[in-house]
């Protein structure tokens, strides 16, 4: 049943007397997907955006009627790049273009385009990525567009992955490097081959190698491998949109985890290890690293808790100024964490046959401050402007204040029936986009200063990746890069 727009409002008005937004409490960038760690390539699949509360109804008649111009197609901005049936795609927007890079449908064969947001031209036409002047074949994870490279991530059809270097403005290929785990922070690009340990460091521009190592204790070959996590700060928030969780960090320093128990900070800037913290062997799984604290599984957890487990949680310093605080414990399968605020980390975790929890924890208050239950089962976090959203499968989200209050739920608001899909909601850090569940296909944007919703239109439908920016929301849609304004 759907929930009439007028009453929306009112129960809107209601919360913001009650519940305290912290607007001034900017929240880190979210989320992992199931592997839990940001660096690492993980096919983003389709974008989709989801119903407010159990659908918004926009009742004709009353005061929040659309306006003429809002109730028949979101405007689109130029004429949309014809791309071809696509198997897997990505996008990434710098501001001022939408990058798509896409494997055909025929032949798997990578390509990527990229068009202008002003004005929706084309910046330059569709070509094929090439390793050795030969086609590349296999899949697209990522588009992270940095001001002086685009870099793409893909997963070749030999299992390995890759990353591609394009100049911003023609898409001529600069440079490509192989590896399996990743970082981009600022200017640097970090790689880390998780079966041998070594890591090396790179300049995002041009791809030159400005040195590396090998991890202490790696032996090639293993899968009890090293893992290589970003450093986060509140800056990173600000890069949140639909591409969602931001994929380079503003800080230069990274954190090489290694089985013996060992976490490593390296300076990207001048390849060198700055600083080593004992934090004690265990999963590496399950980790997050923001400001200076590393949140984690304790020592001693099973690496994959079943589903009845209980999962021991605790915070370490990597500045050297703040220890080890054991968090507590919750129960359940660990589905994801990351940061949920300054200062502050969240998990999703999984009770047996129980819908999934939702608790935070304060690292300088070391309190556990908050815990919520979603709708079902859950997988993904992603917080800013003092607002947490979880996703729950597909189509399924949950909205929760900087208390822990629930603001908004959202279920069954999918574009692309059928298709494997991945909730992201934000348009930008201060705004959500959301669904209108009458089956018009309408969206509006949602205020998270001032909760309020604005009708925008009626896009097109089965849209499969997307980015944006405040105005601006582009998505790969049927064989086309496609650009709407939303401002």
């Amino acid at each position: 049943m759907s929930v009439d727009l007028d009453e929306l409002f009112d129960a809107m008005r209601r919360q913001a007397d009650t519940i305290t937004l912290a607007g001034p409490e900017p929240a880190q960038r979210l989320g992992r997907h199931r592997n839990r760690v940001r660096a690492t390539m993980t096919v983003t699949v389709a974008i989709v955006l989801v119903a407010v509360g159990v659908g918004v109804a926009f009742r004709p008649g009353s005061r929040n009627t659309l306006p003429a111009d809002r109730r028949g197609p979101l405007p689109t901005v130029g004429t949309p790049v014809p791309l071809g049936p696509t198997r897997t795609s990505a996008v990434g927007t710098d501001g001022t273009r939408a990058y798509a890079a896409w494997a055909r449908d025929e032949d798997r064969m990578l390509w990527v385009a990229a068009t202008t947001l002003a004005g929706g031209a084309v910046a330059w036409a569709p070509r094929r990525l090439t390793s050795g002047g030969q086609p590349v074949i296999g899949t697209i994870a990522k588009v992270i567009a940095l001001p002086s490279v685009v870099i793409v991530a893909g997963g070749l059809s030999d299992g390995t992955g890759r990353l591609f270097g394009l100049d911003p403005a023609t898409g001529a290929q600069r440079w490509q490097l192989t590896g399996d785990n990743w970082v981009i922070t600022g200017d640097r690009v970090t790689v880390l081959q998780a079966r041998t340990g070594k890591i090396s460091f790179h300049d995002a521009a041009t791809g030159h190698d400005l040195g590396g190592t090998t991890v202490e204790g790696s032996q090639p070959g293993r899968e009890d491998s090293p893992r290589l996590l970003g450093w986060a700060t509140t800056a990173d928030e600000q890069r949140l949109n639909q591409e969602g969780p931001p994929s380079w960090f503003a800080d230069p320093r990274v954190v090489v985890v290694d089985k013996e128990g060992t976490a490593n900070v390296w300076d990207t800037r001048t390849a060198t290890r700055v600083r080593d913290v004992v934090i004690g062997s265990g999963p590496t799984q399950g980790m997050a690293v923001a400001d200076g604290q590393l949140f984690m599984n304790r020592p001693g957890d099973a690496g994959d808790a079943p589903v009845t487990g209980t999962q021991h949680l605790r915070a370490v310093s990597l500045t050297g100024d703040g220890g080890i605080w054991d968090a507590g414990t919750v129960p359940g399968a660990l589905e994801d964490v990351g940061p949920c605020g300054s200062g502050r980390f969240c998990v999703i975790t999984t009770p047996a046959a129980a819908r999934s929890l939702v608790t935070a924890f304060d690292v300088r208050q070391r309190r556990r401050i908050w815990q919520a239950g979603g709708p079902t089962t859950g997988s993904g976090l992603s917080s800013a402007g003092g607002v947490t959203a979880a996703s729950f499968g597909p189509g399924r989200f949950a909205l929760y204040d900087a208390a822990g209050q629930p603001m908004l739920a959202g279920t069954e608001g999918v574009l692309s029936a059928g298709a494997p899909q991945v909730v992201s909601l934000w348009l930008d850090p201060g705004d959500l986009l959301v669904m209108d569940r009458d089956g018009s296909g309408r969206v509006a944007r949602w205020s998270v200063a001032d909760r309020k919703l604005t009708p925008l239109g009626t896009p097109a439908t089965r849209l499969e990746a997307c980015t944006s920016t405040a105005i601006r929301w582009a998505c790969v849609h049927a064989g086309t890069l496609t650009t709407w304004n939303v401002g």
